[in-house]
Formats: structure tokens, C-alpha cells, sequence
């Protein structure tokens, strides 16, 4: 900054100070697990699904939530994940059924802990999912247990 004019020096100072302090900005918000870019925007939105899903959630609240739209945040999600929302909802709930179930929990309590909406189209996708009914698993499951 030393070869400019006065005038120019306090300019070029100013946007260098800027310039730091913006990057220690972005390093602050890093760390801290606030940063908005897509990385730490399907981090959140994960981190929200993770807390709510005893709740009802849909893609068009979640888009909502995040303020952005439907197609934005399955791309982001798909992209960062690898599986769509959808899916990864029904994989978090399933694993509280499995566990719920194999704690001797009835099949319909446990679904509706896991944050399922009526338990004939949890049945139908426990069982798409394992095989085998939501009671058979916990029975076979109780058996490793006791």
C-alpha cells in the first residue's frame, strides 16, 4: 500500500482490513456450524429433520423452512447425500421403530413415536422394507434379547 498516493493508501487499507475480516468471518462461521453454503445447508436441514421426527415433515414444510423451494432442496440434499429426503426420513424413522421394537414396544406405539402418521402405510413399508411384519421382527428380536 506503501507505493500509492494518500488518498489511495487509505483506500487500499480499508479493503484489505475488509477483505481479512470478512475471511475470519467466514472461518468463525465454519467452525461454528452456521455456514450457508450447501454443505452446511443440508447440515442443517439434516440436523432439523433429526429433531423433528416424531413431528410430521414434508418435503414443501421443509422447503419452506429453509426458504427455498422444493426442487432446490432435493437437489441440494440428493447431491450432498446421495438419497433423497424422503428416503432419509423414512430410514431415521425406521431405525427408532427397530430399536423401539426390539425394546418390546407394541408396532403401533413405536410407529407412532417414530413420528409415523397412521400405521397401515407404516406396515406396508416396514414390511416393503424388512420382509417381514413390524410384529415378527420384534418377536424375533425379543428372542435375541432374552
Amino acid at each position: 500500500c506503501g507505493n500509492y498516493g494518500k488518498d489511495l493508501q487509505d483506500i487500499a487499507i480499508r479493503t484489505r482490513v475488509l477483505s481479512l475480516l470478512t475471511k475470519i468471518f467466514a472461518i468463525y462461521r465454519e467452525a461454528s456450524g452456521t455456514s450457508r453454503g450447501k454443505e452446511g445447508q443440508v447440515q442443517e436441514i439434516i440436523r432439523y429433520i433429526n429433531q423433528n421426527l416424531s413431528a410430521p415433515l414434508s418435503l414443501e414444510g421443509l422447503a419452506q423452512t429453509f426458504y427455498m423451494s422444493k426442487n432446490h432442496l432435493t437437489a441440494v440434499f440428493k447431491r450432498a447425500t446421495g438419497t433423497t429426503v424422503a428416503r432419509y426420513i423414512l430410514y431415521k424413522r425406521m431405525a427408532i421403530v427397530r430399536k423401539e421394537l426390539a425394546m418390546g414396544v407394541p408396532a403401533a406405539e413405536a410407529a407412532s413415536r417414530a413420528g409415523f402418521g397412521d400405521y397401515s402405510s407404516f406396515f406396508r413399508a416396514f414390511k416393503k422394507e424388512y420382509e417381514v411384519s413390524p410384529t415378527a421382527f420384534r418377536r424375533i428380536h425379543e428372542g435375541m434379547i432374552g
